[in-house]
């Protein structure tokens, strides 16, 4: 049996593209690939849902409360840095939907930096007065990164 799983987790993303096929794109592009890290380590073994015609889910998808647990477990000191964040304060208060790992990093494939700062302005959606004053090198354009320490996102 355990030569098995073995075998079903080497073959992996083989196993799972004929459903999750752009996913496993997505996955293929992402350095976590290039280091081994397959879809079980985030959504467990789900055997049953690899043996269902699409109506079980898999075995763990994380709750966007349990993102930053689930990435921090190799991220140890970002998972740090976010715990302390006002994104993780509102998300465990249940006031608003909030940043995660996810929203910046994507779930399957790393995310360019305007999808980025397009995901921020969903929420803030005026620059505020005292961004807009901070001197900026000429040749940058104002980014929230500027001035926003990269997962507690506190000021610089």
């Amino acid at each position: 049996m355990i030569w098995l799983l073995v075998l079903v987790f080497a073959q992996e993303p083989q196993v799972c593209a004929p459903c999750h096929n752009e996913q496993i794109g997505d996955l293929k592009t992402h350095k976590h690939s290039a280091k081994g890290m397959e879809c079980s380590v985030c959504h467990g073994a789900s055997l049953k849902h690899r043996e269902s015609t699409g109506n079980v889910p898999p075995d763990r998808v994380a709750a966007p409360e349990e993102v930053a647990t689930l990435c921090g477990s190799c991220h140890v000191q970002e998972k740090t840095d976010y715990l302390v964040s006002a994104h993780q304060r509102a998300l465990l208060a249940h006031k608003v939907k909030s940043a995660n790992c996810v929203t910046c990093h994507g779930p399957h494939s790393l995310k360019v930096w305007s999808a980025n700062e397009a995901a921020c302005s969903r929420c803030h959606v005026a620059t505020p007065a005292s961004c807009k004053n901070e001197s900026v090198k000429k040749s940058a354009r104002v980014s929230c990164m500027n001035c926003h320490a990269s997962h507690s996102l506190s000021a610089k």
